[in-house]
């Protein structure tokens, strides 16, 4: 038995590294896999830009020749309508593919420097305040004269913050509010917190909300249309930045999202610091005042 033991014990080393070798194998062809099926669905996405933004040109087209002609009916322009709303939706689905795809690349790379997040909420304030105003919701910015420069990149911070609206004037309530503020946490962080008093997301799809594509019982049996994909994109982006991302959220009252990015260190270009107008700024509907 000792004999035994002793000639396991000597084969064990040898199988552990062949066992070792295989899984490595393994891995490398799944890595390969992967970077196959992104690839291919990259280049899927670039080919179908192309004929859906011709599609939804000529769509236009129709619309303004039947109107010019007297031709568009109630009936007519109501199917058009309905067609310019589909297109738009595989636009929203192709670009955020292409996002997504591109993040996931390994040379994926975004350029960082010092950003006030006040200055990147204003100007986004500047294209979201009458979406919302439209869409019957107040929106409540509070900036914060004092807060850090975070190190970011101002062109994906500036995604983020924009699908994260999407989602609270999507998701909101009739006469719902949404409220962008910033803060430090004193460990190095800086926070964005986007809420919003929507319909909430329940405790099962919680986990799964930075998923791809997945969107929720609940919403899928709506008729919100959506294409699962602008909280993965989040996800990446603040993952790229070495920041952290949280989500509170209670059914009937509404979803917060915070976004924490660490704060810029080091000396600062006098170009960097944007300047911003201190105060709170309220874009509310008109049943508000």
């Amino acid at each position: 038995m000792v004999q035994q033991l002793q000639s396991l014990n000597s084969d064990l080393p040898v199988k552990i590294n062949d066992r070792t070798q295989d899984l490595a194998s393994a891995n490398e062809r799944l890595t390969k896999l992967d970077h196959i099926q992104s690839a291919f669905m990259l280049n899927v996405s670039h080919e179908l830009r192309s004929p859906v933004t011709t599609l939804k040109f000529n769509l236009d087209l129709l619309q303004r020749e039947l109107a010019r002609a007297n031709s568009l009916s109630v009936k007519s322009e109501r199917y058009i309508a309905m067609l310019m709303k589909q297109v738009d939706l595989l636009v929203r689905i192709i670009e955020d593919m292409l996002n997504l795809l591109q993040l996931e690349q390994p040379a994926s790379q975004i350029t960082l420097t010092a950003v006030d997040l006040n200055y990147i909420i204003d100007n986004v304030l500047l294209e979201y305040g009458s979406r919302t105003n439209l869409a019957g919701l107040s929106l409540i910015h509070e900036p914060d004269a004092s807060l850090p420069l975070v190190k970011g990149d101002p062109e994906r911070l500036t995604q983020v913050l924009k699908h994260l609206l999407e989602n609270a004037i999507t998701y909101n309530a009739p006469a719902g509010q949404i409220r962008l503020s910033v803060e430090r946490n004193g460990g190095g962080y800086v926070g964005l917190q986007v809420a919003d008093t929507g319909m909430g997301i329940p405790p099962a799809d919680l986990p799964y909300i930075f998923d791809r594509f997945y969107r929720g019982a609940d919403v899928n049996e709506s008729t919100i249309a959506g294409t699962g994909l602008g909280l993965s994109i989040v996800k990446q982006i603040v993952e790229l930045h070495a920041g952290k991302i949280e989500v509170e959220s209670q059914i009937g009252k509404g979803t917060t999202f915070r976004i924490w990015l660490p704060v810029h260190e080091g000396p600062i270009a006098r170009n960097e610091r944007s300047s911003f107008t201190a105060g709170i700024y309220v874009l509310s509907n008109a049943a508000l005042g």
